[in-house]
């Protein structure tokens, strides 16, 4: 691919697995608030993206009388994902209660999950908010996990990486995605881990970033991942 994969994922609902823990479902405020504290130029970069957006699409909306859908041309766009899993399990055991090395399963059935929901299959579409059911539409995504690696390998589009850390945080950031990282112009990396919030006692469900960055990415919560 020549253009960079530009995604916005929004991560909502989980199970409750622990009533001590603050679980915060989308991480992405905490990150920008993490950003403009320790890398004010990043920060900038991102929200001045973000503004440019913003204008584009109002742009289009004016020219479209305020209709942004076009007619569908059946055409799926397939995005090739590779998802990294970091764990501390030392044995390299996979699956199973209370693992940070997820099975492959359970990265499949998540998969699955975010094409109904991109392509407006899930079963809850009914639910669909009335505010929102003019622009509720397939938007003809797939994510497809990755069937060759960098090198011209074959892959299954899942990684698994040790990790002696038990579990990590926004700070942790770049040293959770030098552990394992495919280049982001041809791939969507989806990093999962133990994901905590600004304290011990929070969650987080996942953030990820607006494009600016060579690492583009989604880092996810491991418990989010169930089957």
């Amino acid at each position: 691919m020549s253009k960079r994969i530009v995604l916005f994922l929004l991560l909502i609902g989980a199970p409750l697995w622990g009533m001590a823990q603050t679980i915060l479902h989308c991480g992405q405020e905490e990150y920008m608030n993490y950003l403009s504290l320790t890398n004010p130029a990043l920060h900038k970069q991102l929200i001045d993206f973000q503004n440019h957006l913003n204008t584009h699409t109002q742009s289009l909306q004016g020219l479209s009388g305020g209709n942004l859908r076009t007619t569908s041309s059946n055409t799926i766009i397939s995005i090739p994902v590779v998802v990294h899993i970091i764990h501390n399990n030392a044995s390299g055991a996979i699956g199973g209660s209370n693992n940070t090395n997820i099975s492959n399963a359970q990265v499949f059935s998540q998969i699955d999950v975010l094409n109904k929901d991109y392509q407006r299959l899930n079963i809850d579409t009914i639910n669909t908010p009335a505010s929102f059911k003019p622009v509720a539409a397939n938007v003809q995504l797939a994510f497809c996990l990755a069937t060759m690696d960098p090198d011209g390998n074959v892959t299954n589009g899942i990684t698994r990486t040790y990790s002696s850390q038990a579990s990590f945080s926004i700070s942790d950031e770049t040293a959770l995605k030098s552990l394992a990282y495919w280049p982001s112009d041809q791939y969507l990396n989806i990093w999962v881990c133990n994901l905590t919030g600004p304290t011990p006692t929070q969650t987080l469900l996942g953030y990820t970033q607006p494009p600016g960055r060579r690492t583009t990415g989604l880092i996810d919560q491991r418990r989010q991942c169930t089957d």
